[in-house]
């Protein structure tokens, strides 16, 4: 998909109120059960933001990993996932 194709849905989504308020639900219900009041709460927030963030770079084109087979891909989400570990 082309950078500018990527942004135009983006922003048809954002100026859509009925896609956009899915897309909020969505994320909504996965934070909900989430202890923001708590440290793993919150690790586990980061590592679900950091997540995201890694998704949207990618599709951006803002960075360019080949998603399943790149190795600096799977390191970035072995990093994620070792914000979830309890601390040693």
């Amino acid at each position: 998909m082309s950078m500018s194709k990527a942004a135009r849905l983006m922003a048809g989504l954002m100026q859509t109120p009925g896609h956009l308020a899915s897309t909020q639900g969505w994320y909504r219900e996965r934070l909900a059960g989430l202890d923001a009041g708590s440290p793993e709460g919150r690790q586990a927030r980061l590592a679900f933001f950091a997540g995201e963030g890694a998704f949207l770079l990618h599709f951006l084109h803002f960075l360019r990993f080949i998603p399943q087979q790149d190795a600096e891909w799977q390191g970035v989400f072995a990093d994620i996932a070792r914000l979830l570990e309890p601390p040693p």
